[in-house]
């Protein structure tokens, strides 16, 4: 019986109907198409009706009605003569002869090239000024920007530059095209073995235009959705994925550091680095900091600003870790007035337990993000120092997800620092071919510059290995088209200090009775601002700032305790170990002269950034070539920077670039005013610093002078609305 059962089921099986492969059904010509679409939009036939007439399935009506716009858009732009054959699934497209290697055409009109079917060159109308897309990418998310990048890099890396196309040329036909390819080709053979092509430049123009929108584009895409310190998951992966798809740099010259960082190598001809113990030039490497400030921006009337607001909850995915289990705890960021952050913590036994961390950063007021008035615990004097390594993975498997509700944005430029760095990486891939074989190009992006520190992290784990000298910047308000830095100190070394007094608390009626905290306290205020006019030489530059003065919650009660808390700025670490014990001296001193008793705590932060001579006057040289501005007016800033730590392992320059203009706001370009916004005209300013440097110090040439001001007009004119021709 069982045999007959299935001798019946495979009897039927054998004479169903077979299921059509997708794709396989009948080809509609585009004149088909729009008929289609006219017939839909001006009559009351139905989708099933017009599927009938045309042979065609239901799915495939519904997705070209979807779909009309872009497909209309594509047809109306065809050449007429081959617009109404082309067929679903088959390629009319016509491709572009390149220039001989001279740069010098056939004739006033680009040949065609043979249409086939399987072509991957652009379309005819891709080549009208730029092929980079001009419909802002970054509004639908860092994703989509990626996929409109990658096309357009691959073609730019390549070599292939931009074609002007006239009008004249829609009109040519097929025929005609293939016959003039044939043509172009012999000559362009015999014009190869006669003429050489100048060393270090390119036969084609370079599409200067698109390369400065794509930058402005990802520079608007990074302050839209910005990340604070060791939570930038989302740009480290579009960093490496820039790099990886659109660039070619090969995997293993790409690594993750610092959790959330990142190190891209490029050396000749984008190959793979070679291990090499000896090099005859040294390796120089290029920092960009990537993270955001933890404060809500009030640019509302910007179309790019970020969109993470404060109390804005995000479900995200977390990144996978390796050995999270085993990571150290450590201080996770926290905006002052938010709650404590929570961690669920499996333990071995499968219970969950959820861990509250609440932690105190040191930050800089200027260029940090602002400092939580946190008290240490009990004691006479005690120092921490930052710079501590990222927060723990939450536990779990690695596809768990957690939650973001803190304001971020780019209010110090960091978005800019990162366009700046990639657009650097790209010119330097493109041009590869003429990068010395003895050395090679490292891109260093950093994270958690704001707090609490990734330049230590990024140093332990290995981003100066091979590194000889370092380069940084950062924008500043000063006039655009400046660049600032001198050699020794520009930034300084920054300390935070908290005061706990302890006194004794009563009646505010009977003060006799009591030891008043705020009274002491304001005593002490006094007494500290002596340390620098009594206690330092006339020659030596630091601050002691008392900036908090909490004490006391009502009107009739005298409170037992009043904390300080404040912070000290220098140049040299041996003159801020005199001010620390000059400060705890004078606390514990006034204390107990009115009977109370202090707790001083130190929480030791970035050092100071000390350029180098030699490599700083090099950065002057290079920006006098370009006709900059150079000064050491408004040097050094008290702010505070961690790119100190690369300097004390390493040679290299920190120097600041311009950003204002005449009519711009102070709020608009100050750092981490919550109206900031960066200057995109810094960018290829950037990018032909950073350029110069390399060359000089490669003694290569990859890029001319008048390149290099192309690329600067054309960031410009883009900024100023003018239509580029």
């Amino acid at each position: 019986m069982s045999d007959q059962q299935d001798a019946e089921e495979l009897h039927l099986r054998d004479n169903e109907p077979k299921k059509a492969k997708q794709g396989s059904g009948k080809r509609l010509n585009d004149r088909q198409r729009v008929d289609i679409i006219q017939m839909a939009e001006n009559s009351k036939i139905s989708k099933r009706q017009l599927a009938d007439k045309f042979g065609v399935s239901e799915a495939a009506i519904r997705k070209l009605l979807l779909k009309k716009d872009e497909f209309l858009r594509r047809y109306y732009e065809t050449p007429e003569d081959i617009r109404d054959q082309r067929l679903r699934g088959k390629s009319t497209r016509i491709s572009l002869q390149e220039p001989d290697s001279c740069g010098v055409g056939g004739g006033s009109i680009p040949h065609l090239a043979a249409p086939t079917t399987t072509s991957r060159s652009p379309t005819v109308q891709s080549y009208s000024t730029s092929m980079y897309p001009s419909d802002d990418p970054w509004k639908q998310g860092l994703d989509a920007m990626l996929a409109k990048v990658i096309p357009f890099l691959t073609n730019f890396i390549q070599n292939k530059g931009q074609l002007q196309m006239s009008s004249n040329i829609l009109d040519v036909t097929i025929s005609a095209s293939v016959a003039t390819a044939e043509q172009t080709q012999v000559e362009k053979e015999e014009k190869e073995d006669t003429v050489d092509k100048p060393d270090g430049t390119d036969a084609e123009e370079i599409d200067w235009v698109g390369f400065s929108r794509m930058l402005r584009d990802i520079r608007r895409g990074f302050h839209r959705y910005p990340e604070t310190g060791y939570q930038e998951v989302r740009t480290q992966a579009f960093i490496k994925r820039f790099c990886e798809q659109a660039l070619h740099i090969p995997g293993k010259n790409i690594r993750e550091m610092a959790s959330t960082g990142l190190v891209v190598d490029v050396c000749y001809e984008n190959a793979t680095i070679s291990i090499s113990d000896k090099r005859k030039l040294p390796v120089i490497a290029f920092r960009a900091d990537i993270d955001a400030l933890p404060i809500e921006e009030l640019n509302d009337h910007l179309p790019y600003c970020s969109t993470q607001k404060k109390g804005c909850k995000e479900l995200r995915k977390r990144k996978k870790r390796k050995s999270a289990a085993h990571q150290p705890s450590s201080p996770i960021k926290q905006e002052e007035g938010d709650e404590p952050s929570h961690q669920a913590l499996s333990d071995s036994n499968g219970t969950t337990t959820t861990v509250t961390r609440t932690c105190t950063v040191s930050h800089d007021v200027a260029m940090d993000a602002p400092m939580t008035n946190q008290l240490p615990a009990p004691s006479t004097i005690t120092t921490t120092t930052i710079g501590a390594p990222p927060p723990p993975s939450a536990g779990g498997d690695d596809d768990d997800e957690f939650q973001v509700s803190t304001a971020a944005a780019h209010m110090c430029g960091h978005d800019g620092h990162m366009a700046m760095v990639l657009g650097l990486c790209a010119l330097v891939v493109r041009s590869a071919h003429l990068l010395p074989q003895e050395t090679f190009v490292r891109f260093v992006f950093q994270p958690a510059e704001e707090g609490p520190g990734g330049a230590m992290k990024m140093i332990e784990d290995g981003a100066l290995t091979d590194v000889n000298e370092i380069y940084g910047l950062h924008n500043a308000p000063f006039p655009l088209y400046s660049v600032h830095v001198r050699p020794g100190a520009v930034m300084a070394h920054e300390v935070e200090f908290s005061i706990d007094i302890h006194g004794i608390g009563g009646h505010g009626s009977a003060p006799q009775q009591c030891v008043d905290p705020i009274l002491v306290g304001s005593a002490v205020v006094q007494t500290l601002q002596s340390v620098v006019s009594r206690s330092l030489s006339p020659m030596d530059t630091a601050v002691v700032s008392v900036t908090q003065f909490h004490g006391g919650d009502t009107n009739n009660v005298i409170s037992s305790k009043v904390s300080l808390a404040g912070t000290i700025r220098d140049f040299d670490l041996e003159l801020a170990k005199t001010i620390q014990d000059r400060v705890a001296t004078l606390v514990h001193s006034t204390c107990a002269a009115y009977g109370a008793t202090a707790n001083v705590h130190f929480l030791d932060g970035y050092a100071p950034v000390i350029n180098p001579h030699v490599e700083t006057r090099q950065v002057q040289q290079v920006a006098m070539d370009m006709g900059l501005y150079v000064s050491e007016e408004g040097l050094p800033l008290m702010a505070a920077e961690d790119f100190s730590y690369f300097l004390q392992e390493r040679k290299g320059c920190y120097f600041f670039l311009g950003t204002k203009e005449d009519g711009d706001s102070d709020k608009m370009r100050a750092l981490h005013s919550n109206q900031y916004d960066f200057n995109d005209k810094a960018i290829p300013l950037g990018i032909r610093l950073f350029m110069g440097i390399l060359q000089s110090r490669f003694k290569c040439v990859l890029y001319s002078v008048e390149e290099m001001q192309a690329f600067q007009v054309a960031m410009e004119r883009i900024m100023m609305n003018v239509t580029i021709v």
